[in-house]
């Protein structure tokens, strides 16, 4: 099975490409912002076309976008010759893609490990990557200070 980049998002605000995908029956990756075309999403092959789908269908999977070509349909508007340009080649990547798809699942990988796993401790450790410690902040931390302070009346 061909290794593609997908992008997963706990709370939907930020896409982080986090994770590798071995893609299978295409359930789990999202069509359009999922980074299943060869280490691509369709939103940065066709950026003009990205812009112009119903916001609603941004979460289709890829299963869900490649069932009868449903994907043309969540384009609304009219095009422009840039966007037919994009059209045409992201058309071309989706068909390439089809024909490499299989009846298993979906297979993500956490890559800030060697075994693949996700854990909430290597998460935080990439979360705190580059940040320096200052001298003192334990001590500050720990000090019997009030946490709250009136300063008029």
């Amino acid at each position: 099975m061909p290794r593609t980049r997908c992008e997963t998002t706990a709370s939907g605000h930020g896409k982080v490409p986090d994770t590798t995908c071995v893609m299978g029956n295409g359930r789990s990756a999202t069509f359009w912002d999922g980074r299943w075309m060869d280490g691509a999403a369709p939103r940065t092959l066709a950026p003009g076309l990205y812009v112009v789908v119903w916001p609603t269908k941004r979460l289709a999977s890829v299963q869900d976008g490649l069932h009868r070509g449903s994907w043309i349909s969540n384009i609304k508007g009219e095009f422009t010759a840039a966007m037919i340009f994009q059209f045409c080649q992201l058309w071309v990547a989706v068909n390439h893609r089809r024909a490499v798809m299989t009846d298993s699942a979906d297979n993500f990988r956490w890559i800030w490990t060697s075994s693949g796993g996700y854990s909430a401790r290597t998460a935080y450790r990439t979360l705190f990557e580059g940040l320096t410690r200052i001298p003192g902040a334990e001590r500050l931390r720990n000090s019997a200070a009030p946490l709250r302070q009136k300063f008029f009346g």
